[in-house]
């Protein structure tokens, strides 16, 4: 474990005062553009808790655009408190500036999704109508926050995304990361003409850089039609999902997925091109939501959570460690893998050959048959075949050449 002493700074604008406590960071979380997120414990006082550490990248902790953006994010955190919002703890100063917020003890929407499709199962229903539920309820209490005296921050979440959401083995998603957010209280600004916010759920209004609260409505609609059809709903790259941003059409999505024919209206008024035309609040949102179907119970949902997390992990291979010899470690060994992994292993690149074998016999089937499954290896000449082929080369030039000189002269 790696301890880093910090010294702690309330965020507050009434009163700075100064305290000591201790981080021990366990493991890293994830990583993003900005910072990296560890679990860590937090000591102080002979009280320990575990908690999540958000912590800028080492060459922008002397950038003040950052460290403003940091402070932010922790004075919108401490005004928005709500049980499916990930909640902020407190603001580190010092010489290693941190952002300590609660852990949830859960997954991402993301790893969740890729589990899913790793399984070949897709999230039921009524599951994926829980995880919006919840994700409406954070981010409409994220929007109608207010500061101590009053005052309306207008909060804009502008990066709703699966990476965002975390999803707790409690059976309850909550709201992460207003690193992006806008509010009218924020220190730093977005630069005119900066995108904030993943391509692949952004509403089109936000290439503008002027959007409200339903461009976060417009995320969520996203979230619920990949979740819904297991696809996704943009692939393009650079200009290409811009112009999807822009002018692509979102089919419904029951019509990939039969199952998901109750929440077509709502997503799809979710995803409307035109703001006007969307749920004007999450709030609003969320009530067409449970008119339309009866969302999973929490046991339910972190029941499908635990199961295909637990199919992702059998999924990976099975690492030990290598055997210790009397003289230490083997040269660059540091784990073995069992020869049930090898075996699955094998069994994945076997099953990935004769898929891509398949395509090629679809696309080309005249010519596929004549080409060996199987190529040897091309044995590499040595040093005196080589010399040889030069001389025999540099000869049948010089007997060319003077053959050539030979027909000028007649």
């Amino acid at each position: 474990m790696k301890t880093t002493n910090l010294v702690w700074s309330s965020p507050s604008a009434d009163a700075m005062t100064n305290t000591t406590c201790t981080f021990q960071i366990v493991r890293t979380l994830g990583v993003g553009g900005m910072a990296t997120v560890y679990l860590a414990r937090r000591e102080e006082g002979g009280e320990s808790r575990v908690v999540a550490l958000k912590k800028p990248h080492a060459f922008l902790v002397e950038d003040s655009a950052t460290l403003a953006a940091l402070e932010d994010e922790a004075q919108l955190g401490l005004c928005i408190r709500h049980p499916n919002v990930v909640g902020v703890i407190e603001f580190v100063g010092g010489d290693e500036p941190a952002l300590v917020m609660d852990w949830v003890d859960g997954v991402d929407l993301g790893a969740l999704v890729r589990a899913s499709a790793q399984s070949g199962r897709r999230l039921p229903v009524d599951v994926v109508a829980a995880v919006a539920r919840d994700l409406l309820a954070g981010l409409h209490a994220a929007h109608e926050s207010r500061r101590a005296d009053g005052l309306a921050l207008n909060v804009v979440h502008r990066d709703v995304s699966p990476q965002n959401v975390l999803v707790g083995f409690d059976g309850a998603a909550r709201v992460t990361d207003f690193g992006v957010a806008s509010a009218t209280s924020r220190q730093h600004h977005t630069e005119q003409g900066a995108i904030k916010g993943k391509l692949r759920y952004l509403a089109p209004e936000q290439l503008t850089g002027r959007c409200d609260r339903r461009a976060d409505v417009y995320g969520v609609g996203a979230i619920m039609w990949e979740l819904l059809t297991g696809e996704r709903m943009r692939t393009g790259n650079g200009v290409e999902m811009l112009v999807e941003v822009l002018c692509g059409q979102i089919q419904a999505p029951s019509t990939l997925v039969a199952d998901a024919a109750s929440l077509d209206a709502v997503v799809m008024c979710a995803l409307e091109r035109n703001p006007e035309e969307r749920f004007a609040t999450a709030a609003a949102m969320l009530d067409a939501l449970d008119r339309c179907v009866d969302a999973a119970s929490p046991a339910r949902v972190a029941a499908v959570v635990r199961g295909l997390m637990g199919v992702a992990e059998r999924a990976q291979p099975q690492v030990v460690p290598a055997p210790r010899r009397a003289g230490g470690w083997p040269p660059g060994a540091c784990g073995v893998t069992t020869p049930r992994a090898l075996g699955s292993r094998r069994d994945e690149v076997e099953q990935g050959r004769r898929t891509a074998d398949a395509g090629a016999r679809a696309r080309c089937p005249r010519r596929l048959h004549a080409v060996p499954r199987h190529v040897e290896p091309v044995q590499r000449p040595g040093r005196g075949t080589t010399r040889r082929r030069a001389r025999r080369s540099r000869r049948a030039g010089c007997v060319r050449r003077r053959a050539r000189k030979r027909r000028t002269a007649r």
